[in-house]
């Protein structure tokens, strides 16, 4: 061998090996190691941003204690519960997509620094916890837990949080409820009154109630930002009820609406001609009859996809049209998305071009209403008459 040459065997074969291979090598290896140290020190930053995110502004730890506890069970349980929340706390980033994690974050220090310690739990549910979150076109709902109803200086600091997280995040909304762990023991419907955050915007009172499929997607698929981990929380959860409630919405929401967007001067007829609407009718109904049909909560592209596999095969091209929709993350519902999109595509896009399936928003919206006609008479046909608390309710 040459100076400056080594052999190195192997099972197979002995190869000559240079000092240029030796130093090849020693730089990959470099390289890898800068490569794990750059993804430590990214984990680390992050690590510590959950941190500081569990510390109020006295320096001292968060308490996530339920209503009813003494203060000796908080300090009991101090240590535990610290350990349990910054373990959630790393599910949460292992789970949510980053925008979602920052504005909960943002959230979080806006409320804490009005009012420490009045926001006890705060549970994610919708897209961001089903994971299907769209970044440009979801919203970001959440379930907020208080040990009693706010007063009206707890109103006041929300109020101000919520103002202070709009301006910082517009959008996307930050849409959620205000209840009280008593209840949400109880049947959603009893939560009437208290406050709530719709499209952004924080209001004191809440008009409607909440619903079950809130309650049940906290119970089985809510990510804990702050609190006790979902299977932890004494949660009401009755299939019977959410099974009623999902033909209830099928009555009261959807059978209007699409009778609204057929007519010729409505409002819902235009919006039945975007984009959004054809994502938000033909999911939207999918969702319902696939928990009907399996007593479970699911996003809107599972929806999809269930439906594909549920309906006959002319439905195929309106449902696979709606998912391409929901993967581009381009269709909002507001005017300059809807003015945007009719201007583009007074003609839409032939798939050729990597666009729509269908060659005119006309013939995509009377699809998408038939769809929505079709699957209501399916579920009610087939899950017609359910039986809730020992009554039945046709």
């Amino acid at each position: 061998m040459e100076p400056g040459q080594r052999c190195r065997s192997t099972r197979q074969a002995c190869r000559i090996e240079t000092t240029s291979d030796v130093h090849d090598r020693q730089g990959h290896a470099a390289a890898l190691v800068a490569g794990v140290r750059k993804i430590h020190d990214a984990i680390a930053a992050r690590v510590r941003t959950v941190v500081k995110a569990m510390v109020v502004a006295d320096g001292h730890p968060r308490r996530f204690a339920l209503s009813g506890q003494s203060d000796s069970a908080h300090e009991h349980d101090h240590d535990k519960t610290c350990s349990e929340s910054f373990h959630g706390s790393l599910l949460r980033l292992m789970r949510v997509h980053p925008l979602v994690d920052r504005i909960v974050d943002a959230y979080l220090d806006a409320i804490d620094h009005e009012r420490p310690s009045l926001v006890e739990g705060l549970y994610l549910t919708g897209s961001a916890a089903l994971g299907d979150f769209r970044p440009h076109t979801s919203d970001i709902d959440f379930v907020a837990l208080t040990a009693n109803r706010p007063d009206a200086a707890a109103i006041a600091a929300l109020q101000r949080a919520h103002r202070r997280l709009r301006s910082r995040w517009p959008r996307p909304h930050f849409d959620g409820l205000y209840v009280t762990w008593d209840e949400l023991a109880r049947d959603p419907a009893l939560t009437r009154g208290g406050p709530r955050s719709y499209e952004g915007r924080f209001h004191a009172r809440n008009t409607g109630s909440g619903d079950p499929v809130t309650w049940h997607t906290v119970a089985h698929h809510g990510i804990a930002c702050r609190g006790p981990q979902p299977p932890d929380l004494n949660i009401w959860a009755d299939p019977a009820e959410l099974a009623w409630w999902a033909l209830d919405n099928f009555d009261t929401y959807w059978r209007p609406l699409l009778s609204r967007a057929s007519r010729v001067l409505n409002r819902r007829r235009a919006i039945a001609l975007t984009s959004y609407g054809a994502v938000w009718i033909v999911l939207g109904v999918s969702r319902l009859h696939y928990t009907l049909a399996t007593g479970e909560i699911c996003s809107k592209e599972r929806a999809g996809r269930y439906a594909l596999q549920t309906f006959p095969e002319q439905w195929h091209r309106i449902v696979s049209e709606s998912l391409r929709i929901r993967q581009a993350d381009r269709a909002r519902p507001d005017l300059v998305s809807a003015v945007a999109e009719i201007t583009a595509n007074l003609r839409i896009r032939p798939a050729g071009d990597g666009g729509s399936l269908y060659r005119t928003p006309f013939a995509r919206r009377r699809d998408a209403l038939a769809f929505g006609d079709m699957v209501i008479t399916d579920a009610v046909r087939r899950y017609g008459s359910r039986r809730v608390s020992g009554v039945v309710r046709p």
